[in-house]
């Protein structure tokens, strides 16, 4: 089963559990080879839709790129949500994509009032 690190507020359990897996598969090789070829293939049909909605980018490198932003949001979101919102961690991911694909990019969230 691959588990895909999510960024919204609702997802935080599922962020969490990838999170373990991902950590699991840091000390155990059997984890660890599962994990990298569930990833391979995401990547691979990420890599596809970068090739058609970005063509003139390098889409081997932009993969890489946008799984290493996905990475780190879903870390900040499960481990900080006061510093990174799930809010903001999806306009910094849809910032990136526009930017990748050429379209313009919207002003950052505001923060919302916790009352």
């Amino acid at each position: 089963m691959l588990v895909v690190p999510l960024v919204g507020a609702d997802d935080r359990a599922a962020t969490v559990a990838w999170l373990l897996c991902v950590a699991r598969a840091a000390v155990d090789e059997a984890t660890s080879k599962r994990h990298r070829g569930q990833w391979a293939q995401f990547a691979a049909q990420l890599e596809h839709l970068i090739k058609v909605a970005a063509p003139d980018v390098d889409s081997a490198d932009a993969t890489t790129e946008l799984l290493a932003l996905l990475d780190g949001l879903a870390c900040s979101v499960a481990v900080e949500p006061g510093r990174v919102s799930a809010d903001l961690a999806e306009h910094i991911a849809r910032s990136h994509v526009r930017r990748l694909t050429g379209e313009a990019v919207a002003d950052p969230p505001q923060p919302r009032d916790p009352a």
